[in-house]
């Protein structure tokens, strides 16, 4: 029984590596070699760790930051589209585009009286 209460805490599905391992869950997580570190190649700021295995000895896996995922944290998780952090990036995106228009249209407006003059 006890089991089945700590199973949605170890995996969020998909191949993602939990971003924070619950504070009551016991974690068998030791830090990565430089080796280890070397081998696991974590991309966009994962940090490597290790877990002590019976049949296959130390196991290198990549501890991913929260909007990646994937082994090696490769991949851009889906789960930022669902949970609003693309709205600050389609705010500022909004603005920018507002702010380049309007650029433009003083310049176009300033090329246009000075050829005119």
């Amino acid at each position: 029984m006890l089991h089945l209460t700590l199973t949605p805490h170890i995996s969020e599905g998909c191949g993602r590596t939990p971003s924070k391992p619950p504070l009551d869950f016991p974690t068998h997580r030791h830090p990565c070699s430089d080796e280890e570190a070397q081998r696991s190649k974590c991309l966009n700021g994962g940090e490597c760790y290790t877990l002590d295995l019976y049949s296959t000895g130390r196991s290198a896996h990549c501890q991913c930051r929260e909007i990646y995922q994937g082994q090696r944290c490769e991949e851009i998780s889906p789960d930022i589209f669902r949970e609003g952090k693309v709205d600050t990036a389609n705010a500022v995106s909004g603005v920018v585009v507002v702010i380049t228009l309007v650029i433009v249209i003083i310049v176009f407006c300033f090329l246009r009286l000075y050829y005119r003059s």
